[in-house]
């Protein structure tokens, strides 16, 4: 032995840092937005930011907060306008979160999250919030051209409506459109003509000007802009189909046709 190894071993010391930090879990569910001032991420214009907070905001920090986590990205099923409502069974969602302290929780924690952030605010509300796998986020993303979204929009019609009026609208079975992108848009979007189609359209009269209209209309179907035209950019719209000049008031989402997430009984 003392031939190979000096006697006896001299002990060496040395320190070194180990950092452990927890795979992202995914959180998925459905939000409804009550309010036409609110965005649905932070609404940031050339580095000012416009409103003091939105509805990524509202859910990921109170839910970053409970699960101890660094930070969370947001995804969503498509996303309304500001001075749009998200009503019916709401926007699925999903939000991932970066090195949580906390991974293992029961439904009636979630539920309690739920609550948490229900009862921060009175402008939005969350529902079916559950755990998904990463491999179950990409359900949202699938086939985006075959899912369908409801509405309801409140429109006024510059020329005296009569009842002609309204049932020439609800005779329509399906509009097949041509929208180049809209003006109010092409800041950020590509300029393109998409052709998608409406369905399921029924009107009702309220007095000689308003009128409102429900419709099932393809996934990123411009809805504002059927009813106005954008100058042409729409065609056609209810403008050209009534033969007088329109333009909306109010819009809200009644539903968005898609199956996930699953509905789950984890409401208050």
């Amino acid at each position: 032995m003392k031939k190979f190894y000096t006697l006896p071993f001299k002990r060496l010391t040395s320190s070194f840092e180990l950092d452990c930090v927890h795979d992202p879990i995914f959180l998925a569910g459905r939000y409804l937005k009550f309010s036409r001032t609110l965005s649905q991420t932070a609404w940031i214009i050339e580095g000012e930011r416009k409103l003091s907070t939105s509805i990524e905001e509202i859910m990921g920090n109170c839910l970053k907060k409970e699960l101890g986590a660094t930070e969370f990205i947001f995804t969503s099923s498509g996303r309304e306008d500001i001075d749009v409502k998200c009503l019916g069974k709401g926007r699925p969602f999903t939000l991932e979160f970066m090195e949580p302290k906390r991974t293992i929780f029961d439904s009636q924690e979630l539920k309690n999250f739920q609550k948490i952030i229900n009862e921060s605010t009175d402008e939005m509300a969350v529902k079916d919030l559950q755990y998904i796998t990463r491999e179950e986020t990409r359900l949202m993303r699938e086939s985006p051209e075959n899912k369908t979204k409801s509405y309801s929009a409140l429109c006024y019609c510059y020329s005296k409506l009569d009842s002609d009026d309204i049932e020439k609208l609800n005779s329509l079975k399906r509009v097949d459109l041509l929208q180049q992108t809209p003006i109010r848009v092409l800041h950020r979007r590509t300029v393109m003509t998409r052709a998608r189609y409406i369905t399921d359209i029924s009107a009702d009269l309220i007095d000689d000007h308003h009128f409102r209209i429900k419709m099932t209309t393809q996934a990123g179907t411009y809805v504002k802009e059927f009813v106005h035209g954008d100058l042409g950019r729409t065609e056609p719209s209810l403008c050209t189909i009534l033969g007088k000049e329109c333009d909306i008031l109010e819009l809200d989402v009644e539903s968005v046709n898609c199956d996930f997430p699953p509905e789950i009984n984890n409401d208050d």
